[in-house]
């Protein structure tokens, strides 16, 4: 592994200090891309508080957005910090405690 510089170094802790963050990461590294929607319902995080996690780890390299519609999210795997992160979280994912159930913030809301 290529050395890295401190900056870029304190920016991935920074990234995986965070359980919000760990839990999306390892639904991308079990399930592959996924949409905001599906974040949500796994990780229990709020639209707003997801929003903030995603934007952290595409800030750091760790996650891409895709561009098309509706946007994915995915594992960069052009980082190969990234991709062993990945490779580390779905090794070890039966040992990490899973995500807490949380309803669909949209079960039930009344039509408009």
């Amino acid at each position: 592994m290529s050395k890295l510089k401190s900056r870029e170094w304190q920016k991935i802790e920074q990234a995986l200090s965070s359980k919000g963050r760990l839990r999306i990461l390892k639904k991308l590294a079990e399930n592959g891309p996924s949409t905001k929607y599906a974040l949500q319902k796994y990780t229990g995080l709020k639209p707003k508080e997801l929003k903030r996690q995603l934007n952290k780890l595409v800030e750091t390299g760790l996650v891409q957005e895709t561009s098309y519609k509706p946007k994915k999210y995915i594992i960069n795997t052009e980082n190969p910090f990234a991709t062993k992160i990945a490779k580390l979280l779905k090794k070890t994912s039966q040992l990490l405690p899973p995500a807490p159930k949380h309803p669909s913030p949209f079960k039930n809301r009344k039509p408009c």
